[in-house]
């Protein structure tokens, strides 16, 4: 009766109980066995090869329990099983090439045991396999690349075998390519790639950054009168957008003790800061964190990591106050060196806003790399922002070993940066006038006449190196009608950058920039060499304001009417 039963058996299921003993042989009896699951028991002993007669096997789990010896290579005779999960046991010996014939199983679990030796090469041609599991074993050599399901591809659990390190456990070092998930000697596991920036993305970011926002400058430059654009309009004073107190002001000097000094410390920060992106690599003997564990009772493995959502708040929060100021910085140079067609500013904007970048991105991945907790996150992002202080400590050592070399140094940097504030003067004309076909009336050519006479007069009377000029009294021109030039409805405003000629560039139009309606209250003069070409001494005061209206008139007629 019993024989007869065990001939008509097609599943038999004693799992998660306390059974303990031997295999039970009679189950071998069963012809039409299909599904043979005995896992999570106390079985013990060897594996009966008999399992290989079992041609309608297609479930075998023998999971969590204390078999001992090899793997029978018999049991694959059995060529239609699709799952095989043997893990968790003390299994002994190595894996039998004929795992080969399985064609078209799906799962192959035997971690958690003694196997050693090489992993058979027939494993890379099973088609139909889901998921391999083969760590916390005694395995080296090289695994083979297998022709990946779509399940396996979309699972990260899917391939995974003591790759990791430290491997001190292991006999030899195992290598695998293709794994999905990498474990080490220390139990613990970890993806193989991992949902991180790579070294060629985070060089590529932090270099297209500044580039885009050159362009965006270029492009809004041309389209100033666009509402969408007036927040790109350039409005600062150079010597507001540049650190005095760093050494990445360097540049700015015309000394070259001083721009190697800024080189040397661009080359220092770049090198810890790619220090730590390799110790953020996924390779031997870096710091990446091993933050899973793959046990023997679930096919999925579990993540340790405690951070918290308030983790990458307190991140992003702590970058901003560290590197905010670096980042509108550098913005500022690139911006205004767009508008003054600067080399020198674009190329410190250009670097600072590389070295914040990369900064930022190297303290992201490498949290990314180590994180283990909150705590963590902070502790790691303080330790890698004060390397980006690295350029403002060595100014400090600077001043503190070379005082008077230091102070004529930052003195000279803001004497440059002085020369690139742009001289900016006010002309009150005819919204429609045209310089070739209109004439000015008299009372206009008197009173520009009367201004630049009495602006040359007062830039005479000071040597102030940022000249503040009071604007004539119009009020004492209100004749001809009862009018005065900036009361009259037909007239507008322009103006007109000058930035601060050198002697080796002697053509002022090519300096001519952008117009706004600016207040009238006051002129500034920062180019006094224009002004000591007057001879003030013997040039008659009518033939001086008839010069200054004459180069004037010529200017004008250089202007593009924009308005018009």
């Amino acid at each position: 009766m019993v024989l007869l039963f065990l001939l008509h058996l097609e599943l038999f299921d004693i799992s998660n109980n306390l059974f303990q003993g031997n295999f039970p042989i009679n189950l071998l009896d069963s012809a039409n066995l299909e599904i043979m699951d005995l896992s999570r028991n106390n079985f013990e002993g060897k594996i009966p090869t008999g399992i290989g007669n079992l041609k309608k096997l297609t479930l075998l789990r023998l999971n969590e329990n204390s078999f001992d010896g090899s793997i029978p290579f018999e049991i694959f005779n059995a060529d239609g099983i699709k799952e095989l999960t043997l893990q968790n046991n003390r299994l002994t010996g190595s894996i039998p090439i004929e795992i080969a014939n399985l064609k078209d199983v799906k799962q192959i679990l035997v971690s958690h045991n003694s196997l050693k030796g090489n992993i058979p090469a027939g494993i890379g041609n099973l088609e139909s396999l889901e998921y391999l599991h083969l760590h916390r074993n005694l395995l080296q050599g090289s695994a083979p690349n297998l022709k990946k399901s779509e399940t396996m591809i979309l699972d990260k659990f899917g391939y995974i075998t003591d790759c990791g390190h430290p491997r001190y456990f292991l006999p030899g070092k195992l290598e695998c390519e293709g794994c999905t998930m990498c474990c080490n000697s220390e139990k613990k596991c970890q993806l193989v790639n991992p949902p991180t920036l790579s070294q060629r993305n985070l060089f590529s970011i932090a270099t297209l950054i500044p580039i885009g926002c050159l362009l965006l400058f270029i492009f809004s430059v041309k389209r100033e009168n666009n509402p969408l654009f007036k927040l790109f309009i350039d409005d600062r004073d150079p010597l507001t957008i540049f650190n005095d107190d760093s050494v990445y002001c360097f540049i700015f000097s015309n000394n070259w003790i001083a721009i190697i000094i800024y080189g040397v410390t661009v080359i220092i920060q770049m090198l810890i800061f790619t220090l730590y992106l390799i110790a953020s690599e996924f390779v031997d003997d870096s710091d990446y964190i091993y933050s899973y564990q793959c046990l023997g009772n679930s096919i999925e493995c579990v993540q340790e990591r405690t951070d918290r959502p308030f983790g990458p708040m307190l991140f992003v929060l702590i970058t901003f106050l560290f590197l905010g100021r670096d980042f509108a910085i550098s913005t500022m140079q690139i911006r205004k060196s767009v508008y003054l067609l600067d080399k020198q500013l674009l190329l410190s904007g250009f670097i600072l806003f590389f070295i914040t970048s990369y900064a930022f991105l190297v303290s992201f991945r490498y949290n990314t790399a180590l994180l283990e907790s909150s705590t963590d996150m902070i502790t790691n992002t303080m330790i890698l922002l004060f390397v980006n202080e690295l350029d403002e400590k060595m100014l400090n050592v600077l001043v503190a070993l070379a005082p008077e070399w230091t102070g004529n140094i930052l003195n000279l940097i803001s004497e440059n940066v002085k020369k690139k504030t742009p001289l900016q003067v006010t002309f009150a004309l005819p919204t429609r006038y045209n310089p070739h076909t209109d004439k000015l009336s008299n009372n206009t050519k008197n009173v520009a006449s009367k201004m630049l006479h009495s602006i040359v007069n007062e830039v005479d009377n000071t040597n102030a190196p940022n000249n503040h000029v009071n604007t004539p009294n119009y009020e004492e021109f209100n004749q001809n009608e009862n009018k005065t030039i900036m009361k009259s409805n037909d007239w507008h405003d322009y103006e007109t950058d000058y930035p601060e000629s050198n002697d080796d560039h002697s053509d002022s139009s090519s300096n001519f920039q952008h117009f706004d309606q600016i207040s009238t209250d006051d002129f500034e003069f920062k180019d006094q060499k224009r002004v000591d070409s007057v001879d003030k001494k013997n040039v008659d005061v009518d033939q001086a304001a008839e010069k200054e209206k004459n180069s004037s008139l010529n200017e004008i007629e250089r202007i593009d009417f924009e308005n018009e």
